[in-house]
């Protein structure tokens, strides 16, 4: 099976990888429910190797991601779930 799988349905979109699960509802934010601390890191380095360029990770998600760091780092832990 490919990963990440991506489900669409009306008004919904869901990312599952290994590293992470996201969901989307509507054209609303993308919004991070596990990470795992690799796909944090790529995304963080992918924003900065972007900055300026066009496909720059949106700000909301850039955030998320920090945030989830953050919060691995502080608790010792090795994945975020969101609240």
């Amino acid at each position: 099976m490919p990963i990440p799988i991506i489900a669409k349905g009306p008004g919904c979109t869901v990312w599952i990888d290994r590293y992470y699960a996201a969901y989307q509802l509507g054209e609303g934010e993308v919004r991070y429910v596990y990470v795992a601390p690799r796909h944090a890191c790529e995304e963080l380095r992918a924003c900065r190797a972007s900055q300026g360029a066009r496909g720059q990770l949106p700000p909301e998600i850039a955030e998320q991601i920090s945030r989830a760091l953050k919060s691995m780092r502080r608790a010792g832990e090795k994945v975020w779930l969101s609240d």
